[in-house]
C-alpha cells in the first residue's frame, strides 16, 4: 500500500478539497460524484484543462487522444479496441510511431464510413415533418424581404408623387417606377440586417446530410418555401396602402 494525497482546484468544488486515497498497485478509483465534478471543472474552465494535458507525459496524452478521437468516430464502446489497436507491438506504451499510424488508419476508416454512410442515403427518407420545416426556415426571410421591398416602393412612390412628381408632371406609373427604385436600393442595404435579424430567432435548422440537402425534396421544399414567404411579405407590406387611402 502507499498513499496519494491529491488536491482538486477550488474551481471544481467550491472550496480547495484535499483527499487521501489508499491505493491498491497504481490505479485511483473515483466516485461517479467525484467524476462528474471534475468533468464540471474541466468544462468551466479550460486552462485547467490545459494544465492537466501539461503536467502528463507524452504517453499518457497520446493515449487520452486516441481515447478521445475513438469515442468522438466510432463510439464510446470502441475506445477500448481502439486502444489495443494504436498499441501496435502490444508492449502497453504508444509510441510516436504508434500514434502516427492508429490516426492514418482512424482518419481512412472514418472517412470511409462516411462515404458508405452518403451512399446508402440516397435523400429519399427526408420525413414530411423535416420538409416543412425546411420549407419555414428557407422563407422566414423572404417575409421581410418581401415587407421591406413593397412597403417601401409604396411609402417612397406616394411621397414622389405628393412632391417632385407635381412640378414634373409624373405620372403615377412613373412615380411608382422611381418608388420601386428608391426601395430596391434600400432594400440592399437591409438585405444582411434581415438576415442578422432572423439568426438572433435562432430557429434550428433541420440537420440533413448533404446528400439529403442535394435531394429534389428538398431543395423543392426550399423553393416552395420561399415563394410563400416573399408571397406573404408582399401581402404584409401593402398595408401603408391602408394609411394613404385614408388620408386620401
Amino acid at each position: 500500500m502507499r498513499r496519494m494525497r491529491r488536491s482538486v482546484p477550488s474551481l471544481i468544488t467550491g472550496r480547495t478539497w484535499i483527499k487521501d486515497y489508499r491505493l491498491a498497485g497504481s490505479a485511483a478509483t473515483l466516485s461517479q460524484a467525484e467524476l462528474l465534478q471534475l468533468a464540471q471543472g474541466l468544462e468551466s474552465d479550460p486552462e485547467l484543462l490545459v494544465n492537466i494535458l501539461r503536467s502528463l507525459d507524452p504517453q499518457s496524452r497520446r493515449r487520452l487522444i486516441v481515447a478521445g478521437g475513438a469515442m468522438e468516430w466510432f463510439g464510446k464502446e470502441s475506445v477500448v479496441s481502439e486502444v489495443q489497436r494504436a498499441d501496435a507491438d502490444k508492449d502497453r506504451f504508444i509510441s510516436p510511431k504508434d500514434f502516427d499510424h492508429w490516426l492514418g488508419s482512424a482518419l481512412r476508416r472514418r472517412q470511409k464510413e462516411k462515404c458508405l454512410t452518403e451512399v446508402n442515403d440516397d435523400g429519399t427518407d427526408v420525413p414530411c415533418r423535416t420538409l416543412v420545416w425546411v420549407a419555414f426556415v428557407a422563407g422566414l426571410p423572404f417575409v421581410g424581404f418581401g415587407f421591406l421591398d413593397n412597403a417601401l416602393m409604396i411609402l417612397a412612390g406616394d411621397m414622389i408623387n405628393s412632391t417632385v412628381g407635381m412640378y414634373l408632371n409624373c405620372s403615377v406609373q412613373a412615380c411608382a417606377a422611381m418608388g420601386n427604385t428608391f426601395s430596391g436600393v434600400l432594400g440592399m442595404q437591409f438585405h444582411g440586417v434581415i438576415d442578422k435579424a432572423v439568426q438572433n430567432i435562432n430557429v434550428k435548422v433541420p440537420s440533413l446530410t448533404e446528400r439529403q440537402m442535394k435531394s429534389g425534396r428538398v431543395f423543392f421544399a426550399g423553393h416552395i418555401g420561399g415563394t410563400i414567404g416573399i408571397t406573404m411579405g408582399l401581402l404584409l407590406g401593402m398595408l401603408p396602402l391602408l394609411v394613404i387611402d385614408a388620408k386620401g
